[in-house]
């Protein structure tokens, strides 16, 4: 075979492979992109509804109570002029997130000051005496749900795995408008149907004992408390897990008062 037509041989070959190869490259690099994009996406984080609050809390001192209400359409110094004309006849609007069917999410990190022993409710949302309510608390050193004295049947639902040693913890209840999950530093420790009417529009931090479901007052701190009116997934809670604050960066509002001596 003479050498021009060898040559045009190995030449009509090379191409095809060399596109072969090219197409492999950019299908190789497109699902890389696409891969990564997925769980990036997944976890992003939506900028919270109320929060953060930080708090100190003494093992027989009070709690500390925010009100939850929707904001207002209405800056704040027009508010205040319409009060002071007396103009102002806006009802308060109640949060959507407290509705029975709502969806919501509840985050947090917690340090106990004392070993975690019986019942203890940490934080949650609604009144935590009333028939509805949406608490996270802890029993024999693990979390535990506290819906109500109907919802909940009156008991604390306890998860499974218990609390490491490890100084902080994170706490986060998820409420899609069907069930409730709870997560234990990042893990789900359990999940069941909720059949709930409206809380009331509050955010309780470290409430005092209660029958049934707390036989004595959180001691210790609350970082990072924050409340959704989205019901974040698994990726976003694990991915909050694995990006904890700087415990020593916020200012802590003290429960307590300070007596004058």
């Amino acid at each position: 075979m003479p050498i021009q037509s060898i040559s045009a041989l190995n030449l009509r070959l090379t191409l095809p492979i060399r596109s072969f190869l090219l197409l492999s490259a950019i299908v190789a690099q497109l699902l890389c992109v696409l891969v990564s994009t997925i769980p990036a996406h997944a976890q992003e984080i939506p900028a919270e509804s109320y929060g953060p609050y930080n708090a100190v809390f003494l093992p027989d001192g009070p709690g500390l109570t925010k009100q939850l209400a929707a904001p207002s359409p209405l800056d704040s110094r027009t508010a205040a002029l319409l009060d002071r004309l007396g103009l102002n006849k806006e009802p308060d609007q109640r949060d959507v997130l407290l509705d029975g069917r709502a969806t919501w999410t509840l985050t947090f990190w917690f340090r106990p000051s004392e070993l975690l022993q019986g019942s203890v409710l940490l934080a949650g949302i609604g009144d935590p005496s009333a028939e509805d309510a949406r608490f996270v608390g802890v029993f024999d050193g693990r979390l535990a749900l506290w819906l109500g004295r109907g919802a909940g049947a009156g008991k604390l639902l306890v998860g499974e795995d218990r609390l490491s040693n490890a100084p902080w913890h994170f706490a986060a209840v998820v409420g899609d408008g069907k069930n409730v999950s709870l997560y234990s530093d990042g893990k789900p420790a359990l999940t069941r149907s909720l059949e709930q009417g409206d809380v009331a529009s509050r955010l309780d931090m470290a409430p005092e004992p209660l029958e049934n479901a707390a036989d004595h007052h959180f001691g210790g701190q609350i970082c990072g408390l924050r409340v959704y009116r989205e019901a974040l997934v698994a990726a976003q809670i694990q991915a909050m897990n694995a990006a904890p604050p700087d415990f020593g960066l916020p200012t802590y509002e003290e429960a307590s008062r300070h007596w004058p001596v």
